[in-house]
């Protein structure tokens, strides 16, 4: 994309393909970005914060190169110049940012696809049923019974949206683009105890 594009970065939001996101927006240079957002009809990319970003946050603190491009779903703008946005996730994308005049902050990205290995093909859907069968409860929830064939990339991208809460263990999903070791990674994460799940939703 040669454009462009708003950065939106968070100490604690990662942005997953095929998810919805609410936010609320309330800063100035962030209602500004939804403002030129919602004339121009473009995307925005959620990205990380790095560890630090607390003593820097009014400026520039630095940013994980890989974020969420996501476009807004629907809005309601409040009285007082607030937003109510839902966003919802498009892909992965590789972040450069770049010198802007705009009160936010804005970059470049490339698109990053998912890799499937030939090698790993036959071990692909034994382990997209497992997931299903070991979450079925969480996914018959956010998706109804529409999970039977979820694709595994998809699976994994939803349930780690979900049920991995420490959002540097979620970058590193995120940054996985080897569907397999996304999955494998994921099984570590999930054979853990962890605590009720938060629930977004899927498009």
């Amino acid at each position: 994309m040669d454009s462009p594009v708003p950065i939106f970065p968070l100490p604690n939001v990662v942005l997953f393909p095929h998810m919805l996101l609410p936010l609320h927006i309330f800063e100035p240079r962030y209602r500004s970005m939804v403002r030129d957002v919602l004339s121009g009809g473009g995307p925005i990319v959620m990205a990380l914060l790095r560890p630090g970003w607390e003593t820097q946050y009014e400026g520039r603190p630095p940013i994980f190169p890989v974020g969420g491009l996501g476009r807004i779903l629907h809005h309601t703008e409040l009285p007082d110049g607030r937003f109510h946005v839902m966003l919802v996730g498009e892909t992965r994308v590789r972040l450069t940012e770049i010198p802007c005049e705009t009160e936010y902050r804005q970059g470049r990205i490339d698109v990053l696809e998912d890799r499937l290995e030939e090698a790993r093909a036959e071990e692909r859907e034994p382990k997209r049923k497992a997931l299903i069968q070991a979450h079925s409860g969480v996914l018959q929830t956010l998706l109804g019974r529409d999970y039977a064939e979820v694709p595994l990339a998809v699976l994994c991208d939803l349930l780690a949206s979900v049920l991995v809460r420490d959002p540097h263990e979620r970058q590193g999903l995120l940054e996985c683009l080897d569907v397999d070791e996304r999955h494998d990674r994921l099984a570590r994460m999930l054979d853990r105890p962890f605590p009720t799940a938060q629930q977004p939703s899927m498009n």
